[in-house]
C-alpha cells in the first residue's frame, strides 16, 4: 500500500488504499500523488478526517502511519496520523488528460464522501462538479468566446472591458480540460490589446483639447486609472502617469489662476463662495499633496471679510452676519445642526428657520422657510428636501423637490411648501422628525442616483 517510486522520487499515480475500519463498510482513501518522473509538482488534495473536519493541501504523501501534506499557500510540512484519515480527495488538475474510467470513479468516490460528510458539502461539491465537468465536451465554448469578444469589440469602454475579461476566465475555469486554452488566451490577449489601444487613443486625444476645466479632467483622470489596474506594460503605464499628471499640473495652475481672477477683480460675497467652490473642485479632484489648497481658501476669506465687513466666516467657513446670528440664537433648536451618520454627504449650506417651524400636520400643507447660507456656490444637479421619519425600528424618506434660491451675498430663502404624507406606519410618540437640503450632482463622473446631503439636518416636529 505504500507509493511505486521512481529513480529520482514517487511516480505519479492513482491508487484506492482499502482500510478495514468496520464489518460492515470500507473507508476509501484517495491517494493523489506526483508528477511521472519525480517531479517536484504535486497534486491538491482535500483531506477528510473522520471526525468530519477537513484540510487544503497543496500536495501529499503517505507511508505507513501518517500522512504528509503541505497546507495550502504555506512552505511547511505537516502530518497527520492514517487512522484519523477518512479520506483524500484529489483536485482536478487544468488541461490533464484523465481516462473516462478513472473520471467516472472519481465521481463516485468523491459523491460518496459528499454524502458521508453532509457538514462539509460546501468544500467537497466544488470537487465533485470539477470531476463532473470532466464528463461534459464543452462544445458551447467556442460560441461564448466569440459572443464576448463581439461584444466587447462595439464598445471597447472599461465596462466592456471588464465583462469580456471576466466571461473569458469563467469560460476558462469551467474548461478544465484545457481543450480551448490556445483560444481563450489569445481571445484575452486580443481584448486587452484592443482595450489599451483605444484608451490610449483617447488619452492622446484629450490632451491635444485646451480645455482644462475640471469635470473634464475627472473623466480622463478616470480613463487613466481605469487603464492603470488593467495592467498594461511598464513603459505603457509610464506614458499614461505622463499624461495624467500633466494635464493634472495644467488643470490646477489654470482653475486656481482663474478662480483668484474672478475674486479679486470683484471680492463680493458672491464671488467669493464661487471662488471657494472652484477651490474645493480642484482639493477634491485636482489637487495633489503639495498643493495648499486650506492656505489658498483662508486667503480669500481673510480678503472677503475686509471688503464685506458685515459678514465673517469664523463659524465653519459660512459667511454669517449679525442678522444671521440673531435668527441662529432665536431658532437655534430648529436650525441645520444634526448630522445623521448614516447619510454622509459634502455639506456646505447652513439652514435657519426665518421664523418659528410650525408641528408638521400629515396631510394637511405646511409651508416652511428657512434662510439658507453657502459657504460654495451650489453645483450643478436636482435638489430637494429630504424629510426622515426616524422610529426605533423601522424609518420612512420623503423627498420634495424644491428649487435653490436667487444668491445675494451668499444667502437666499429656501421655501418648502407640502403636505407632508409622512411615513407608512404613521406618527408615533417617539418618532424622530428630520430634515436636510439633499442634492443628486451632475456632471461626468459625479452623477449618483443616491441623495446626498448638502446640510446638517434641522429638527421637526408633528403635530
Amino acid at each position: 500500500m505504500s507509493l511505486s517510486t521512481g529513480p529520482t522520487g514517487p511516480v505519479r499515480c492513482f491508487t484506492l488504499f482499502y482500510t478495514m475500519t468496520s464489518p460492515r463498510r470500507f473507508v476509501i482513501a484517495l491517494g493523489c500523488l506526483f508528477l511521472v518522473a519525480g517531479t517536484a509538482a504535486a497534486t491538491p488534495v482535500l483531506i477528510i478526517t473522520k471526525d468530519s473536519k477537513s484540510i487544503r493541501a497543496d500536495s501529499a504523501r503517505k507511508d505507513e502511519t501518517s500522512v504528509y501534506y503541505m497546507p495550502q499557500g504555506e512552505d511547511t510540512e505537516s502530518s497527520i496520523t492514517l487512522d484519523r484519515v477518512d479520506q483524500l480527495l484529489p483536485i482536478v488538475e487544468r488541461g490533464r488528460h484523465y481516462k473516462p474510467s478513472t473520471i467516472a470513479k472519481m465521481i463516485e468516490v468523491v459523491g460518496r464522501s459528499r454524502s458521508q460528510h453532509p457538514n462539509l458539502q460546501r468544500k467537497i461539491t466544488p470537487i465533485f462538479d470539477q470531476w463532473q465537468s470532466l464528463q461534459k465536451s464543452n462544445d458551447e465554448v467556442p460560441g461564448l468566446q466569440a459572443q464576448a469578444v463581439d461584444a466587447f469589440m462595439r464598445d471597447k469602454g472599461t465596462a466592456a472591458y471588464k465583462d469580456a475579461i471576466a466571461t473569458l476566465q469563467m469560460l476558462k475555469f469551467k474548461d478544465l480540460r484545457g481543450a480551448y486554452d490556445t483560444e481563450i488566451e489569445g481571445a484575452l490577449e486580443q481584448i486587452k490589446y484592443e482595450y489599451f489601444s483605444h484608451g490610449m487613443a483617447t488619452l492622446r486625444n484629450q490632451q491635444k483639447d485646451p480645455g482644462d476645466s475640471i469635470h473634464r479632467f475627472i473623466t480622463l483622470k478616470k480613463l487613466a486609472d481605469d487603464l492603470l489596474a488593467a495592467k498594461p506594460p511598464a513603459a505603457l503605464r509610464a506614458e499614461i502617469e505622463q499624461l495624467r499628471d500633466k494635464r493634472q499640473r495644467a488643470v490646477y495652475k489654470t482653475n486656481l489662476r482663474q478662480a483668484k481672477a474672478m475674486f479679486n477683480e470683484k471680492k463680493s460675497i458672491n464671488n467669493c463662495i464661487k471662488a471657494c467652490e472652484v477651490l474645493h473642485q480642484l482639493q477634491r479632484h485636482v489637487a495633489t499633496d503639495g498643493n495648499d489648497i486650506d492656505s489658498e481658501l483662508s486667503k480669500i476669506q481673510t480678503a472677503a471679510t475686509r471688503a464685506n465687513p458685515d459678514y465673517y466666516f469664523k463659524v465653519k467657513g459660512y459667511p454669517l452676519s449679525q442678522e444671521d446670528m440673531r435668527l441662529l440664537k432665536q431658532h437655534q433648536q430648529q436650525a441645520s445642526r444634526t448630522e445623521l451618520l448614516d447619510r454622509p454627504g459634502d455639506v456646505f449650506c447652513f439652514l435657519i428657520p426665518e421664523q418659528r417651524i410650525p408641528p408638521i400636520t400629515i396631510g394637511r400643507n405646511t409651508q416652511l422657510r428657512y434662510r439658507a447660507i453657502f459657504k460654495r456656490w451650489p453645483g450643478d444637479g436636482e435638489y430637494a428636501f429630504v424629510v426622515r421619519y426616524l422610529r426605533r425600528h423601522n424609518q420612512d424618506e420623503e423627498i420634495i423637490p424644491v428649487e435653490l434660491p436667487t444668491l445675494r451675498d451668499g444667502h437666499g430663502t429656501l421655501t418648502i411648501n407640502s403636505t407632508f404624507e409622512g411615513p407608512k406606519h404613521g406618527i408615533q410618540a417617539k418618532t424622530k422628525i428630520y430634515g436636510y437640503l439633499a442634492r443628486k450632482p451632475a456632471g461626468p463622473g459625479l452623477s449618483t442616483k443616491a441623495w446626498q446631503p448638502v446640510s446638517l439636518a434641522c429638527r421637526m416636529q408633528a403635530r
